[in-house]
């Protein structure tokens, strides 16, 4: 089923993909509505919870029309939020996991500032991060270059959490949507895809969104993985080969000497 789009214009749309979501559903309803400002749309995709979440959606979407509700199967996260862009009418992205939250005016600041931008544009501001093991930490944007964040971590760091950026919906029309194949890594995927095809990067330091770790959560779990680093490196390889030639050779320099790949320009 899928709810008509509003008849207004729409500056923002949210997508939020969830399953079962109830213990934070009513959370990221009333955080989207929070935070968002007017002209935005939050468009749940859910893949067939049975623990009361639809029914939240529904009440809500009684009383607020900027609430749009796809339900049906899925094939994971990546088919959900596929078929979220599909639907989205507003001019710019933002992907808030149910169990993630948007924090101060991030959603408006990001809107005004990509207004002004050449498309597609991201913008990137800081995530606070709430690690249920290590305790709270602030990541910084970093500089988004493809070959800086194929080198590693210590060289090209990318957002952590979705809560913190968006970007203009035309940047999927240029790079694509999100691999289907991938249940585990698919921002990063994207967002390495992307880099090549944006005019501009806006970085704010203020922190704009909120990440929750949690064990519960499936990036928790893909973190405490073994085969981790394999995964992502088999994940972007395709990727590498997509780089210049003098982009592949600072990318490997970079990831074996990361002092020096922080220092290349």
């Amino acid at each position: 089923m899928t709810s008509p789009p509003l008849t207004r214009q729409i500056l923002l749309s949210v997508i939020t993909p969830v399953f079962n979501g109830i213990e934070t559903i009513q959370r990221c309803l009333d955080n989207v509505r929070e935070h968002a400002g007017e002209s935005y749309e939050h468009i749940l995709v859910d893949g067939g919870s049975t623990d009361g979440t639809l029914e939240v959606i529904r009440a809500a979407m009684g009383h607020d029309p900027r609430i749009r509700l796809l339900t049906g199967p899925d094939r994971g996260q990546s088919h959900a939020l596929n078929k979220g862009l599909a639907e989205a009418a507003g001019a710019v992205i933002g992907v808030l996991n149910v169990d993630d939250e948007y924090l101060a005016a991030g959603p408006c600041q990001a809107v005004a500032a990509l207004s002004r931008a050449p498309e597609p544009s991201f913008y990137w501001g800081a995530c606070e991060i709430d690690d249920a093991r290590h305790g709270r930490s602030i990541q910084q944007p970093w500089q988004l270059e493809a070959w800086r964040l194929l080198a590693g971590w210590s060289v090209g760091q990318h957002p952590v959490n979705p809560s913190s950026y968006f970007y203009h919906r035309s940047l999927h029309a240029a790079a694509g949507g999100f691999r289907e194949d991938d249940h585990f890594a698919m921002d990063l995927e994207f967002i390495v895809r992307a880099t090549p095809y944006l005019q501009s990067v806006i970085c704010s330091s203020q922190v704009i969104g909120r990440f929750h770790l949690t064990p519960s959560t499936k990036t928790y779990s893909f973190m405490q993985r073994q085969d981790k680093a394999a995964y992502e490196h088999r994940l972007l390889d395709p990727l590498r080969r997509r780089l210049s030639a003098w982009q592949r050779l600072k990318s490997a320099a970079a990831r074996r000497y990361p002092r020096l790949g922080r220092r290349l320009p």
